[in-house]
């Protein structure tokens, strides 16, 4: 006798089950593989975005502002509340701003003298200057440096003060840059750029490290600022 053979319509329905069951199973593979794609792209960018705040974060600028201290005691804002004594303890923070307003400096040409103004001024323009292979000058409030001097006044809240350089401090076209902590209205900068311009010198930048906003009561030109606050 001949074997019994199934009909047909069943073998079919076999086939067509099976189908029907791979054609699932690839919907679901790639629907996975999908879902792994789209995974794998959002945390490739959310990794992306946080090294790039981390970059940023550490820029130098950033670094360096990380490393000064605000003590917001009054209403306003001024220079006697901003601290930068963790930044001049930290040397590697100071050595970064020396390196930013040296390579700023560089892009000016050439560079006769670094002028710091007191009191910290001091603390940054001596090594500047030394960075930058130029001589220094310091600027003081009058009275306090011996020998013939040139004085020029400024206006402070409630009166005038006058600073005071050494005649001999510059000489006629010489290329000077001025270095101060933190700039607040303005009138300090603005009496050294007077003695610059008095004794026949040219001012080619005014650096500050912190610059405060909305302070100012004094225009002064070619001010750079690595901090705004």
């Amino acid at each position: 006798m001949r074997p019994c053979l199934k009909p047909s319509s069943q073998i079919i329905t076999f086939n067509s089950v099976v189908c029907e069951e791979n054609l699932k199973s690839g919907k679901n593979s790639l629907h996975s593989k999908l879902i792994m794609i789209l995974t794998w792209n959002r945390l490739t960018l959310l990794t992306l975005l946080t090294l790039l705040t981390l970059l940023t974060l550490l820029t130098p600028k950033y670094f360096a502002r990380g490393k000064c201290r605000f003590f917001f005691e009054t209403s306003e804002e001024s220079d006697e509340n901003t601290d930068i004594c963790p930044l001049l303890a930290d040397p590697v923070a100071f050595s970064t701003v020396i390196d930013l307003f040296a390579e700023h400096v560089k892009t000016l040409g050439s560079v006769d003298l670094v002028m710091g103004l007191e009191a910290r001024g001091f603390l940054f323009g001596p090594v500047l200057a030394q960075r930058l292979g130029v001589g220094f000058v310091p600027v003081r409030k009058k009275g306090k440096l011996p020998g013939a001097t040139v004085l020029a006044s400024y206006s402070l809240e409630y009166g005038k003060d006058e600073m005071e350089i050494q005649a001999d401090a510059i000489q006629p076209g010489q290329r000077v840059v001025i270095v101060d902590d933190i700039i607040a209205t303005g009138g300090t900068l603005e009496a050294a750029c007077k003695l610059v311009k008095q004794m026949q010198g040219e001012v080619i930048q005014c650096l500050v490290v912190i610059l405060l906003s909305g302070l100012q009561t004094c225009q002064i030109d070619k001010v750079f600022h690595l901090l705004e606050l």
